[in-house]
Formats: C-alpha cells, sequence, structure tokens
C-alpha cells in the first residue's frame, strides 16, 4: 500500500465521527439480541463479548479511514503510510515512547508516591494496597476471584486503553485534522467525542442509584474523560505514535482516582497530614501541565503540518 492522503469535508468528520461513537458503544449491548447478558459487567464472559465488540469498533474506525483516504501524490513527496495515519508509523525510538507515559505518569501521581512513602513511614499495614489492584479487585488475585480479577485486569489495562485511544484517539484526531481544524482544536473538541462514548454507563447505573445519582455518576465521568482525553489527545498530536498514549491511559487506570478519605476521617492514618498531601496531589497535577510540552518535544509527528503533509 503506498502513501495516503486524507482530507474530508467538517461535515464527513461529524458524520464519522458519529458512526464511531455509535458503533463502539451499540457493539458493547448488541449481545442483547442474541440472548447474552451484559450483567455484571465484571464477569469474564461478558469482558470476553464486549472485547470482541471493542476489536470490531477498531476495525472499523481503521476501514472507514482507509475508504476515505487517497493515494497520495508521490511527486510532491506528500502523503503518509496507513501505519503512520493509525499512529503506528516509523519514526522515534521505541525506548523514548515507552519512558514518556511513565515519565508523565510519575509527575502526575507525585501525591499518591508521596501518599505510599508516608504508609510505609509509618507502617501503614495497607500501603500496598495502592499499588496492586485492578478497580477495586487486587492485581495479584486470590485463586477463588482469579479468573474474575485475570479478565478485569485485561480489559482495564490491555483492551481498553488499546481500543478507546485507537477510535477515539488515533482515528477521531486523523478526521479533525482532515477536516481542517487546528491542534488546539483538535486537543479541545476531540476528547468530546471519546467522553460522550461513556454515557451509556447511565443504562447500567440507573437502576442501582436513581436517576439523579446516576446522572451526577455520568456528568463526573464526562468531566474526568474529556480533560485525560485533552491531555492524552495532546501527547498524541506532538508524538504522532500512539503507544504513548495507550500506556498513559493504562497507568492511569492502574493508578485510578487517589482515595482522598484521609481529608474528611479523622480517623484516618494520614488525616494529620492532609493539607501536606493535597499540596503534593496539586504540585503533580501542575508539573504534569508544565512538563507536557518539553517532554513531547522533537517527536516526528505529521501532525505538526498536517496540511502540508496531505495536501489539503
Amino acid at each position: 500500500m503506498g502513501a495516503l492522503s486524507l482530507c474530508v469535508s467538517p461535515t464527513v468528520c461529524i458524520l464519522s465521527c458519529v458512526l464511531f461513537d455509535v458503533w463502539f458503544v451499540g457493539g458493547l449491548y448488541i449481545w442483547r439480541l442474541f440472548g447474552f447478558s451484559n450483567s455484571p459487567r465484571d464477569r469474564s464472559d461478558v469482558i470476553l463479548r464486549r472485547s470482541i465488540s471493542c476489536g470490531l469498533a477498531c476495525v472499523v474506525s481503521a476501514v472507514t479511514l482507509l475508504l476515505l483516504a487517497k493515494p497520495a501524490n508521490t511527486a510532491t513527496g506528500r502523503g503518509v503510510s496507513f501505519a503512520t495515519l493509525i499512529g503506528f508509523g516509523a519514526g522515534a525510538s521505541w525506548l523514548s515512547l515507552l519512558l514518556l507515559p511513565v515519565a508523565l505518569a510519575s509527575v502526575l501521581y507525585i501525591g499518591l508516591i508521596v501518599e505510599a512513602t508516608c504508609d510505609v513511614l509509618v507502617g501503614h499495614p495497607s500501603w500496598l494496597e495502592g499499588w496492586l489492584k485492578a478497580g477495586k479487585q487486587p492485581f495479584l488475585p486470590s485463586a477463588r476471584q482469579s479468573t474474575m480479577s485475570l479478565a478485569v485486569s485485561f480489559r482495564n489495562y490491555i483492551m481498553a486503553p488499546f481500543a478507546e485511544e485507537f477510535v477515539f484517539r488515533a482515528c477521531v484526531i486523523a478526521l479533525f485534522a482532515a477536516g481542517g481544524a487546528s491542534s488546539w482544536q483538535v486537543v479541545a473538541l476531540s476528547p468530546l467525542v471519546f467522553s460522550l462514548a461513556h454515557c451509556h454507563h447511565y443504562v447500567q447505573q440507573h437502576p442501582q442509584y436513581g436517576h439523579t445519582k446516576a446522572l451526577l455518576n455520568i456528568a463526573g465521568q464526562v468531566l474526568y474523560t474529556s480533560v485525560f482525553g485533552s491531555a492524552a489527545a495532546y501527547v498524541y498530536v506532538r508524538t504522532g505514535h500512539l503507544v504513548p498514549a495507550i500506556l498513559l491511559h493504562a497507568l492511569c487506570n492502574y493508578l485510578s482516582i487517589p482515595d482522598a478519605r484521609w481529608w474528611s476521617d479523622p480517623k484516618h492514618v494520614h488525616y494529620c497530614r492532609r493539607h501536606f498531601l493535597v499540596v503534593c496531589y496539586g504540585l503533580g497535577v501542575v508539573l504534569f501541565i508544565v512538563s507536557l510540552g518539553p517532554l513531547t518535544k522533537g517527536y516526528p509527528s505529521m501532525y505538526s503540518s498536517y496540511a502540508e503533509v496531505h495536501g489539503c
């Protein structure tokens, strides 16, 4: 396959992104038509079926880009390979691609590192819990829970990061750029496609929590995924490679949102250190934002000059 050029109208961009959302979310529920249950969501067979749906969503997204792309005019030196278009082109060293998300996560979670260190210093018996967890399950499962926990770990740290970053970062951002969006518009707007794909959790939460609490939970999830999506989009646009975004997504899923019960529970072992920990967590967020630019500088990304590369 030769070099390709992807240039589309804003209308085609929007319609394609809607298609990605519908296919990605609809694929999770289509199994009901064949008599399969989607609950509980952590059951291994449910995770397997949903993983198949996510894999098919990745294929549909990639094929959509391939159908929209046109052979590039090689005489002008424009165009990119299909691998580059979907975020897996050659260029940067694998070592730098692997170390970048580790460095970013280490900076972002400075507060968690400090809290874990305090756990060790005071001899808190559950200090390891913050590191060895898979959602709310132990990462090193007991024999009774091994199948479920391994399936949950596969979903949280492999399938979900890969599928979501492939569809909502590589494919969606390619469409946004092809539709004429600037780099900053891509970083600010493309995560909305990603966050809206999480609204389907209302269907699962409504029976358990009721209308109001389910809506509040979804609103919080949309906000969180939008903020994270912007950071992941920035990393992808700057590096032009999907591996750092996938690994950063997996690391954030693993480390999760910190348990801040130490702020309000006077009986918590770190209640007396709560102000210090707030400063550490806040410092991590600030340093993460400040370091995004310098740490992602110098990568060979087609998004640094998309219109010139594709001739749009």
